[in-house]
């Protein structure tokens, strides 16, 4: 009995861990890393008064846009996760809503 939240918790971590890959995966194939928007008409435009500042812009890119990438695949696994362990709670089941019966499809 006591062996299903242990699974269940197993599960769940590997299934956001496979959503953080495969965001990260996904920023790399699709070209939406930083060194993409280095090259942008608007980041140049921006810059063009002060040089030094599209190195800044594209660090700043580096930085941010990594993590923000990990931490939406983590959401992402969570939801999904979430959602899964609904499906199998009421699986064949009612969902009482003030004293009715409803069914769970």
């Amino acid at each position: 009995m006591a062996v299903e939240p242990l699974r269940a918790a197993a599960y769940l971590g590997i299934l956001v861990a496979f959503c953080a890959v495969f965001s990260v995966i996904w920023l790399e194939v699709g070209g939406l890393g930083p060194g993409k928007w280095r090259g942008n008409s608007w980041i140049r435009n921006a810059n063009s008064g002060v040089p030094p500042l599209r190195e800044t812009i594209e660090t700043m890119l580096k930085r941010y846009i990594p993590v923000v990438t990990v931490l939406g695949g983590i959401v992402v696994g969570l939801i999904a996760g979430y959602q899964i362990f609904l499906e199998f709670r009421f699986r064949n089941r009612y969902l009482t809503v003030s004293g009715h019966n409803l069914p769970v499809l």
